[in-house]
């Protein structure tokens, strides 16, 4: 978003070259928020619309039971390469939760329920 000071000297320079010019909605609710100000010195801005939060995927709550992935290798007898590749190709694997940066987990629950549903 472009600031007022930025906006108005963007005005100015397509008045003086008499060419066109074109807003972002952002910067056209600018404009119009100091539009509606003009003659009336002392009144403050109305507060901005509230932008929406980004979808967050919700960590586990602490009481959840967490298994790593070295752990389900483990459980599976597989390597770290084959359960990658397993992911990758099984769209019913369950998927990880991230736990921190660099850290992904996997419900266990949801990990036993996936052991179960492909037993013979």
């Amino acid at each position: 978003m472009t600031d007022l000071a930025t906006l108005c000297r963007t005005f100015e320079r397509a008045k003086a070259t008499n060419t066109d010019i074109t807003l972002s909605p952002q910067d056209l609710s600018l404009m119009l928020q100091f539009a509606s100000l003009i003659g009336e010195p002392g009144r403050p801005l109305p507060a901005p619309e509230p932008v929406p939060a980004p979808a967050v995927a919700l960590a586990p709550s602490p009481t959840d039971d967490l298994i790593s992935i070295d752990e389900i290798a483990t459980k599976l007898r597989v390597g770290s390469t084959t359960l990658w590749r397993l992911r990758k190709s099984d769209p019913t694997f369950p998927t990880p939760v991230r736990t921190s940066a660099r850290r992904k987990q996997f419900i266990r629950a949801e990990f036993n329920q996936w052991l179960l549903s492909r037993r013979d």
